[in-house]
């Protein structure tokens, strides 16, 4: 039992806890198996903690001061979060976190909030269409060539990667077999 979204796994927690049945929820928002999380609610995979402590360190190197944008619910917001309170504790600067509410397809207003003239990082946790609009108009403004870009490998996947070349994506697992190190071959 369980679901893939954050926001469902959050609603369905305390349905778990009142009916006594143990949980697998598949979202990554950390608060599932943390501070929302109870005995009836077992992980099965990694949360959006897990993601930015394995990538972080990399991640500050390729710059200090960072805008971070995200869908404005639980995955996003954890995103946003925990990426922000990474950045400050290895020394960066989180200049702005900049919340899209769920289905907005005009992401201009939000990207021109971006500090153009102190960014070095934009940091990005969209999916489906919204992932398709920010890439299109974040090319079309430049943004790519402006900054370095670091996102969740669940924001492209399955798009076309032109926009986002010389772009970073932390991902939890490789997403295909031939993406596997050869010594970890084996166990694949």
């Amino acid at each position: 039992i369980g679901s893939h979204h954050s926001g469902i796994c959050l609603a369905c927690n305390p349905i778990f806890k009142e009916l006594k049945t143990i949980g697998f929820p598949n979202g990554s928002a950390t608060s599932i198996t943390g501070a929302k999380g109870h005995p009836y609610v077992f992980r099965m995979n990694e949360s959006v903690l897990h993601e930015v402590t394995s990538a972080s360190d990399w991640a500050i190197r390729q710059g200090k001061k960072w805008t971070l944008l995200g869908l404005d619910y639980a995955w996003g917001q954890d995103q946003c979060n925990q990426w922000a309170k990474k950045v400050e504790s290895l020394g960066g600067k989180a200049l702005d976190k900049i919340m899209v509410p769920l289905g907005t397809d005009n992401l201009v207003p939000y990207l021109s909030r971006i500090n153009v003239k102190e960014t070095e990082v934009v940091f990005m946790a969209f999916f489906s269409g919204s992932a398709i609009a920010f890439a299109k108009q974040a090319k079309n403004m430049g943004i790519f060539d402006k900054f370095k870009y670091v996102g969740t490998y669940d924001s492209v996947d399955g798009l076309d990667p032109k926009p986002f070349e010389g772009s970073f994506f932390h991902t939890p697992f490789p997403q295909r077999s031939d993406q596997v190190p050869a010594p970890l071959k084996s166990y694949d």
